[in-house]
């Protein structure tokens, strides 16, 4: 536009430019100084950008509601028309913009659906809350109701919350699941730990963090847009290209921003950002499955070629255009159009490999929210059944699946029905990057992949790493929330199973009926999932379909992995001194208040008193207070112990005691009686929580002795070997001689043990 004009006529607007020249640009526009923006979807936010003549669209909008708001921007007064024009760039887009235009006509919008009880969100606002002033749980809970977004939360869903909050899921070791806020269920509080409102103002909101590069001008450091890291690895300083209303030279690339100054020579260069397609509404494809159901024997009458020009407001040429376009779907399929009543399925007769497979494209007309569920669902179908992958790719229009050549289509129609629908998800859904990129959002928005600092960017592929160790770790567990919202925003917000169900209802009915063609080049309608299948084999790397893990013996794995004779013996004085800090009895490493010092027993479960006495000592030095003054405001809440068969008394935390109890199967009135079983509970089942508290009491320590460990808790030889053969079973720790000099094996946390071991190996035997 600027070309072909002697002064520049137009400017770029979005989200990404700085909040200076954002607010330049749209001074300039409302005073007349340009004669137009080019915006992306900023043109919906509520801007003041004056009086606008007329909005001009690039390509369909993704939405009814989408297309009105923008178009909306020109003559948005009292009394005045508002104008917009779509300019459609391809065949199937041609026929979207025709059933827009109607709909936008008529203001037959989509109905609008709040996200009800957002777990991430939840965790978000908890944080905030109690990261001002402590709260009672009753109260906040009651709070948290009156707001519309969750007032249906049930209790159970808020306590999940506030679990993962206050700690519970810490025994992962994974960094992102440590404790948020503190929680005392004596006074019932719970109240943000220290700088804990950092994570809001680093890391806070809803819009998920894509890691792009910020772009800057080099000289004043205002933001001009932001560039995606893939584009950005693959530059250098000194390439030019293309981006807002003029061209670019690279000058500098650090960690965060690339640094550019305007050039004026020609470029043949864009950035690209790789994002997922949106998957659009039923409402809207319900409304083209209708206009081709309506007109598909009526293509080359005048009163479809008037309907078009007068009902959907194409011009002339707009009119030709999709009439062609439909007619040469028709010739190349020889059958009728998809539509409403009618799914198309398409064989392609080309070998797109040498294992003789086929491509299937089933035209459904469903739109993305619903395609996608049904890909997926038909994709574990298939593989439950007959135990292999098999490739299915889906867009708004259609669905396309890899088959063998010899395989009878009828049959694969018939594997998902509205029974099994969520039955097959279920299966399949948490296997696919689809759910991972979600997971990796909503626990972004739930502060537990927090960025580094302000300003400070995350590298997207970090992230990832990031979100799928997270994502390992918390399999295992029973309803962790970030997984319950995944699950929630996936069935609820980014598919459409209700109408999914009704349309798989009338497959079977026959309501919908199913034509078969065999075609040797794809038809109009199959070119763009066609295109997308492409790409996706272009940019696939090597992981491999099949899921789970090789078959490689447990115990050879073990022999490699833990051999006494590939690892070198660990010095008793790093030993000393990693305990010292990860106990938090070195200098420097002490809790530093009341608060946090009953939070650290809680996690320590059980501190022998010989321990108690160095931390006691290291808070007195840390913080230049007396014992007194340190204890005083926790002293109702901590304890001496002795279990039966201990050595010696350990601090527990008043609120632990039951749950200590519970796992040594000792009454709650009476720790020196006789054991009594709780009734309901199996042997099983307390013997799993022993096997926790033990695994969780060995996070903070070296290599140590069992002997030790029978001290403190009271347990005989032989069941303390029991847990220990438990836990190293499952790889949680390593029992070896593993101190220099050692005469008897030793038990140490497997995480732990790697940790000294790196140090070992990196010759660094003082830094920990």
């Amino acid at each position: 536009i600027n070309e072909e004009g002697t002064e520049q006529l137009a400017y770029s607007h979005h989200g990404s430019l700085s909040k200076e020249i954002r607010a330049a640009v749209e001074r300039k526009l409302r005073e007349g100084m340009l004669a137009a923006i080019i915006a992306t979807s900023s043109l919906e936010l509520g801007i003041d950008i004056g009086a606008l003549d007329e909005v001009i669209l690039i390509q369909t909008p993704p939405s009814v509601s989408s297309g009105i708001q923008r178009i909306g921007r020109a003559g948005h007064a009292v009394g005045q028309t508002s104008r917009g024009i779509i300019y459609p760039t391809h065949g199937m887009d041609f026929l979207e913009a025709a059933v827009m235009a109607e709909s936008i006509m008529n203001g037959d919008i989509e109905n609008a659906k709040p996200v009800v009880c957002p777990l991430d969100v939840l965790a978000q606002v908890i944080i905030s809350m109690t990261g001002v002033m402590p709260r009672d749980i009753d109260e906040l809970y009651g709070f948290l109701k009156s707001s519309y977004p969750f007032h249906t939360l049930s209790r159970l869903q808020f306590d999940l919350v506030l679990q993962m909050l206050t700690g519970r899921y810490a025994d992962t070791r994974i960094r992102e699941l440590r404790p948020r806020v503190y929680l005392d269920r004596i006074d019932n509080t719970v109240q943000g730990k220290e700088g804990v409102l950092l994570l809001i103002y680093h890391s806070g909101g809803t819009i998920p963090d894509r890691g792009y590069f910020g772009m800057r001008l080099q000289n004043s450091k205002e933001k001009i847009g932001e560039l995606d890291e893939e584009f950005v690895w693959e530059r250098s300083v000194g390439d030019t290209f293309s981006l807002g209303a003029q061209s670019w030279k690279i000058t500098n690339i650090d960690y965060q921003n690339v640094e550019v100054i305007p050039w004026n020579d020609p470029v043949k260069l864009a950035p690209f950002w790789k994002a997922e397609k949106g998957r659009r509404d039923y409402h809207f494809f319900k409304k083209i499955g209708d206009f081709l159901e309506r007109w598909n024997d009526k293509l080359e009458s005048q009163e479809f070629n008037t309907e078009l020009q007068h009902r959907y407001y194409l011009d002339e040429r707009g009119a030709r255009e999709l009439v062609r376009f439909l007619y040469r779907q028709k010739e190349a399929t020889g059958a009728v159009l998809p539509h409403r009543h009618h799914v198309l399925v398409e064989h392609l007769s080309i070998t797109v490999s040498k294992a003789d497979t086929r491509q299937v494209i089933i035209h459904t007309l469903w739109g993305g929210r619903v395609n996608k569920p049904y890909a997926l669902a038909l994709s574990a179908a298939w593989e439950e059944i007959y135990g292999c992958h098999v490739e299915i790719v889906a867009d708004n229009s259609a669905v396309l699946v890899l088959l063998p050549h010899d395989f009878d289509f009828t049959r694969v129609l018939t594997l998902v029905t509205a029974d099994n629908l969520e039955e097959l998800l279920r299966k399949k859904l948490e296997k696919t990057g689809f759910f991972g990129a979600r997971f990796r959002e909503n626990a972004g928005r739930a502060l537990l992949l927090p960025r580094g600092g302000f300003k400070k960017r995350m590298p997207l592929w970090l992230n990832r790493l990031r979100s799928k160790k997270l994502l390992d770790a918390v399999l295992r567990y029973d309803n962790f929330p970030v997984l319950v919202e995944t699950w929630r925003g996936c069935l609820n917000d980014e598919f459409d199973l209700k109408n999914l169900k009704m349309l798989l209802d009338e497959l079977r009915t026959g309501e919908v009926s199913v034509d078969e063609v065999h075609t040797k080049t794809p038809s109009p309608f199959a070119r763009g999932l066609i295109w997308q299948q492409t790409q996706k084999h272009m940019y696939e790397g090597d992981t491999p379909h099949a899921p789970g893990t090789s078959r490689l013996s447990d115990d050879l794995y073990r022999e490699v992995a833990f051999s006494s004779h590939l690892r070198p013996g660990i010095g008793r004085d790093q030993i000393r001194r990693f305990q010292e800090k990860l106990q938090r009895t070195a200098s420097g490493y002490s809790p530093g208040t009341a608060l946090e010092l009953l939070e650290w027993v809680k996690e320590r479960i059980l501190i022998p008193v010989s321990e108690w006495e160095k931390l006691i000592i290291s808070m007195e030095h840390d913080l230049c207070k007396d014992r007194d003054n340190v204890l005083k405001p926790v002293s109702n809440k901590l304890t001496l112990i002795k279990l039966p068969g201990s050595a010696f008394p350990s601090v527990i935390a008043v609120e632990s005691i039951p749950k200590l109890l519970k796992a040594l199967d000792l009454d709650h009135s009476q720790a020196d009686e006789t054991p009594g079983r709780e009734a309901g509970e199996t042997s099983d089942e307390k013997a799993s929580i022993l096997e926790n508290i033990v695994g969780e009491w060995l996070f903070y320590y070296g290599p140590v002795e069992q002997s030790y460990l029978t001290e403190v808790f009271g347990l005989d030889t032989s069941l303390m070997s029991e847990i220990l053969e438990v836990l190293s079973g499952n790889k949680s720790v390593v029992i070896d001689r593993l101190t220099e000099g050692a005469a008897v094996p030793e038990v140490c946390d497997s995480q732990n043990l790697e940790y000294l071991l790196r140090l070992i190996r990196a010759g660094d035997k003082a830094c920990i």
